[in-house]
């Protein structure tokens, strides 16, 4: 623990500390806040509550004397009671008697204050009470103090009374009784107090060493409270006399404690009566200390737990950057001061920071790179799998913006120089290949918003073009046309070449790019031979249609029966009049590559049809792959003398001369009148003088077929001929022929691959069906 706080630098400890402060002073803040403004507030609502409570207090004893006060008043009004009562014989009336006892028993029962109702009687000197019983007054003493109730100017008061024929001296509230001729009272109901009673209402007030007591105007006291401390009494009294408050509440100090004090007069029963209730504000604010304590102890408590959340906060919010420190590696860091993690770690950042420019500079150059190898690969199917939504995803990692855009292909082809007698090397076609590569990139970077060019190994540049968003299929046209144009131009014009630049078709999405590509680089062939500059459209091309061409098939067997006599400076005449045609006719590298290809397939049938095999002849090259890499066709006449022409007249036997060949054009002449005939090729060497066997060869190395198989085909021929044009039966053309009708409807099938029924129903005309 030691060790891992010694390693902690000076951000852990003033974090630690800032994480204290952030944490503790609010709940500081919050607790002192909640101590004085909150105990201020508690008993400022608790003397409120207080003033309210005395308020009620003496509300409810105010109510008391009101009633009191009531009751009197209805007494004084009694109508069963008058001055008969005067001369009345209590002891001999009974009945009356206790009819007056019952009434001032109930009167005494009306409120709690009243201890007993007597009646005194003036003229008889008598007290009469359910309590006293009937007493009479003895002493003039009585009599004159009786008397002298009746004499005051109010018909209700309170007073003392002190008579011998009392037991104890009591408060009495006397109600003064007159006739109904308001005459002179003849009597009076004393009301006797229940002093116990108005002591413990008056007394309920005063709470945890306080003092409440009534008093008259005069400061002398009508209540005593036994359980108050008489000095504070008399203080209490002394200072609401003196008016030591013009408020009705005070604050009032006396041995070292405070007191709430709350006061009021009532006017009642004739005279003004004073409230004195007092409060110990210790026991008004004692709530409020016990809630301080609990927000002392819940607030050390909780500054207890903040501390130890603090710490737990803090040593995981170090923890990252601790696992930080930890990873950089030591002596690569500049002095950043002392034992600072943050400063480490900024310059661990700056240092990874530079390196991270660095990456991200050599990525954006190498972003090309990578988006061409992508691109090729994707060309050429290895990224099958992908959808739309991937693939453009794909070219926005490489920086391009592909959507709402178009696609389109430009192909250029480099064919020969201008003059185009001058010979390049395959070095020379590389370094122009190259140089034309550059050309386009140049262009595609500064006239489109992206394009990417790929070079090929047969002197051919691809670029795909992406065009700019929200053009119409026409406008996207013309703008990949005119892009083109400008690349032909600046091509052939710097580099002084034989260019062919083919646009391909637009499309919208990248997964058909691979054919359009395709089709593009394959409408190269349709560039007319002998133009310098040509630009060719393939959504021109395929508006164009079907155009009719004528193969020149004289030359083509005029070229082979040169070399089946071994002429070679013939065959090399007949061969450039072959391709001279093919010019003229089609005149596209197309249409001339495919007639070559005729050619060399009649050549080679012709190899084979003289008993000689093409692997040896041809030293077991792929002739027809060698031919469809030829584009010009100076090269092709070039090839077709080296590597056909020269080595088959070199293997075609040199005992065969002209005379030889006259002859057999001679036998032929006459072939084609007599193959109806019985003729054979006896006859014709017997006729000719030449043994049979040498006309043999000199006839197969002419035709290339023997005399058989020559007859067999011209016979062959008129048999088709009469099928269509005839309705002989197939007996009667057999007949003509000279066969018999199985061997005829065999040799038929072998050859035609039907027989004669089935090729007269095929190509008869429709009147000869019927």
């Amino acid at each position: 623990m030691k060790a891992m706080l010694r390693d902690r630098g000076t951000f852990f400890w003033k974090s630690l500390m800032l994480v204290l402060v952030a944490s503790c002073l609010p709940a500081m803040l919050i607790g002192i806040s909640i101590y004085y403004v909150g105990a201020h507030t508690i008993v400022r609502e608790l003397n409120s509550a207080h003033k309210v409570q005395m308020t009620q207090t003496i509300q409810r004893f105010d109510d008391y004397l009101s009633n009191l006060e009531n009751y009197c008043a209805l007494l004084a009004f009694n109508p069963g009671v008058d001055s008969t009562l005067n001369r009345m014989d209590f002891a001999q009336q009974y009945h009356s008697t206790r009819n007056l006892f019952k009434t001032l028993m109930l009167m005494k029962g009306s409120n709690p204050l009243i201890k007993d109702v007597a009646l005194y009687l003036k003229e008889s000197g008598s007290i009469i009470s359910d309590y006293l019983g009937v007493r009479t007054l003895q002493t003039a003493k009585d009599r004159q103090l009786a008397s002298s109730l009746l004499n005051t100017d109010k018909l209700t008061f309170m007073t003392d009374l002190q008579l011998d024929a009392l037991p104890e001296t009591s408060k009495v509230v006397a109600i003064k009784l007159s006739d109904q001729n308001g005459r002179a009272p003849f009597g009076a109901f004393f009301i006797f107090i229940n002093q116990s009673m108005l002591d413990r209402l008056v007394g309920s007030s005063a709470t945890g060493g306080g003092s409440a007591f009534l008093m008259d105007d005069s400061g002398r006291l009508v209540t005593n409270d036994s359980s108050a401390d008489p000095q504070l009494q008399r203080a209490l009294k002394d200072a609401v006399m003196r008016g030591a408050s013009s408020e009705d509440t005070f604050v009032y100090g006396y041995g070292g404690a405070a007191y709430s004090v709350s006061h009021q007069e009532l006017s009642r029963l004739g005279r003004k009566w004073i409230y004195v209730s007092a409060t110990p504000l210790s026991q008004i604010t004692a709530p409020v200390t016990s809630l301080s304590r609990i927000i002392l102890i819940i607030g050390t408590c909780g500054l207890i737990v903040v501390l130890l959340i603090a710490w737990v906060t803090s040593n995981r919010m170090y923890r990252p950057i601790q696992r930080l420190i930890n990873r950089l590696q030591p002596g690569k860091e500049a002095d950043s001061g002392p034992n600072n993690e943050i400063a480490r770690i900024e310059t661990h950042w700056e240092r990874q920071m530079e390196e991270r420019m660095a990456l991200q500079t050599r990525i954006e150059k190498s972003l090309p790179s990578l988006r061409e190898m992508f691109l090729l690969q994707f060309f050429q199917g290895k990224y099958t799998g992908l959808s739309e939504e991937e693939m453009r995803g794909k070219l926005r990692q490489y920086g391009w913006r592909t959507e709402r855009r178009k696609f389109a292909f430009l192909v250029l082809q480099l064919h020969g120089t201008i003059p185009p007698d001058r010979r390049m090397t395959d070095k020379d076609h590389r370094l122009v290949a190259y140089a034309a590569a550059n050309i386009m990139e140049e262009l595609t970077e500064t006239q489109l918003e992206h394009g990417q060019v790929f070079p090929f190994h047969d002197s051919s540049i691809a670029a795909l073009l992406v065009l700019p968003p929200d053009l119409s299929y026409e406008e996207a046209h013309r703008h990949a046309a005119d892009f083109a144009q400008t690349v032909l131009s600046t091509v052939g014009g710097l580099l002084r070449m034989q260019v062919t630049v083919a646009v391909g078709r637009l499309k919208e999405s990248l997964l058909e790019t691979p054919e359009i590509l395709e089709e593009t680089r394959k409408a190269l062939r349709y560039r007319q031979i002998g133009e310098a500059w040509q630009l060719v459209d393939v959504h021109e091309l395929q508006q164009q249609g079907e155009e009719t061409v004528q193969f020149p098939f004289v030359l083509e067997k005029e070229l082979i029966h040169d070399l089946r006599m071994g002429l070679e400076e013939q065959a090399n005449i007949h061969l450039r009049q072959f391709v001279s045609t093919l010019r003229d006719d089609g005149g596209t590298e197309l249409w001339i590559q495919q007639g070559m290809m005729k050619l060399l397939g009649s050549i080679h049938e012709a190899v084979l049809k003289s008993e000689i095999n093409p692997s040896v002849l041809f030293n077991g090259e792929h002739m027809y792959d060698e031919l469809l890499q030829i584009r010009d066709p100076e090269e092709m006449i070039r090839w077709f003398q080296s590597k056909v022409i020269r080595p088959f007249i070199q293997r075609v036997p040199k005992s065969y001369n002209l005379q030889m060949k006259d002859t057999v054009e001679e036998m032929l002449e006459q072939l084609h009148e007599l193959y109806l005939s019985d003729i054979s090729l006896e006859y014709f060497a017997e006729k000719s003088g030449v043994s049979l066997s040498k006309l043999s060869r000199a006839f197969k190395q002419v035709t290339g077929e023997n005399f058989v198989d020559y007859v067999t085909r011209l016979r062959l021929a008129k048999c088709k001929d009469l099928l269509v044009t005839t309705n002989l039966k197939i007996g009667d053309i057999a007949e003509t022929l000279r066969y018999n009708p199985p061997y005829l409807v065999r040799i038929f099938k072998k050859y035609e691959g039907m027989t004669p029924g089935q090729y007269r129903e095929k190509h008869a005309e429709p009147s000869q069906q019927h």
